[in-house]
């Protein structure tokens, strides 16, 4: 029912006897949906660099339904890099997370569309559960926040639906 990304069926993933199809973007791309319907979507944005001796901030988070129409879909997806601010990630019009800043303090994790807490947000939408958009200072996940003037992950997006 759609193509685009990195593709790859998810035999019975949580337990409920249910198969899907995932759709993974670590960098800009289009979705093409042929068959509209609802899907199951993981929005990442990218994590923001510390200053001022503290760590970073992790992305902003999505994780929900949407309906999808059918058509072409610019998936936005911000890189890595180092000592930057943090950048938001969508699914073309469907939706948007925003952008994230540095504080003078230690940063925090993301939250679902909120950021608070250092543990950012864990997920079993890729079929094993990853934390996505923490602030742990050390980078290693997408929309992970970074070390002071440090590296920082890139987001994300998955869209996964039933087959």
């Amino acid at each position: 029912v759609a193509s685009g990304g990195t593709e790859a069926d998810l035999t019975n993933p949580d337990g409920d006897g249910k198969n899907y199809h995932k759709h993974t973007f670590t960098a800009n791309g289009t979705l093409t949906v042929s068959v509209p319907g609802y899907a199951k979507c993981l929005i990442v944005g990218r994590g923001s660099s510390g200053y001022a001796g503290n760590k970073g901030s992790g992305g902003r988070v999505f994780e929900g339904l949407l309906y999808l129409p059918a058509g072409s879909h610019t998936i936005t997806v911000p890189g890595s890099g180092t000592n930057v601010d943090g950048y938001g990630s969508g699914i073309g019009t469907v939706m948007w997370v925003g952008s994230v800043k540095p504080s003078p303090s230690d940063g925090s994790g993301a939250g679902y569309m909120t950021g608070s807490g250092t543990t950012g947000w864990t997920s079993t939408i890729s079929g094993s559960s990853v934390t996505y958009a923490a602030a742990t200072g050390t980078s290693t996940n997408p929309g992970d926040g970074g070390p002071n003037s440090g590296f920082v992950q890139g987001g994300i997006v998955i869209v996964r639906y039933e087959v």
